[in-house]
C-alpha cells in the first residue's frame, strides 16, 4: 500500500518535456530588441501538488510546475512577477527590470508548513540558475 502511495506522489513531481540541457543549443536566439525571462522550479516531492500560476504584470504566463522551466521573451521594461498564494492570504511578489538583450532567471520553490503551502519566488544569478535548470523539462520556448 505504501509503495502505491509513493508512486502516485512521485508522479506529481514530474513534468513532461525535453531536458533543458538537450534543447539548449537548439533554442531560438534572443532577438536584440527583447529580453528573456526563465521561470523554473526545481523538482521535488515537497509541495509538488501545489502548482499555482505565475503572473507577469497580472497576466498568466506560466505555472509553477516542479521540474519545469518556461522561457518568455519580453519587451524591455519594469515587470512585476507574482504567484498567488494557495492557502495563505496574498501573493509572493517581486519586481524586475529587464533591458534589451538581457536574460533574467526566476526560481519558484515550495514553502510554508506541512499543512499549508505557498510558492516562493526569487531572482537567481545566471551561473547558479544555469546549473539548476540543466535537467529540468522545458515546458515551452519562444519560436
Amino acid at each position: 500500500m505504501l509503495l502505491v502511495c509513493l508512486g502516485g506522489c512521485a508522479s506529481l513531481a514530474s513534468v513532461k518535456g525535453e531536458p533543458y540541457a538537450k534543447l539548449e543549443t537548439s533554442l531560438p536566439e534572443l532577438p536584440a530588441d527583447l529580453g528573456r525571462i526563465y521561470f523554473y522550479r526545481p523538482a521535488g516531492l515537497y509541495g509538488s501538488g501545489i502548482r499555482p500560476d505565475i503572473l507577469l504584470n497580472g497576466e498568466k504566463i506560466a505555472e509553477s510546475l516542479p521540474g519545469g522551466v518556461y522561457l518568455v521573451d519580453v519587451t524591455p521594461g519594469q515587470y512585476d512577477v507574482s504567484v498567488p498564494a494557495v492557502l495563505y492570504p496574498g501573493a509572493e511578489q517581486l519586481s524586475i527590470e529587464i533591458k534589451a538583450g538581457e536574460t533574467r532567471y526566476i526560481r519558484t520553490s515550495a514553502g510554508g508548513s506541512a499543512f499549508a503551502g505557498r510558492i516562493n519566488i526569487e531572482q537567481v544569478e545566471s551561473d547558479q540558475a544555469k546549473k539548476e535548470i540543466r535537467n529540468l523539462s522545458v515546458i515551452n520556448y519562444p519560436r
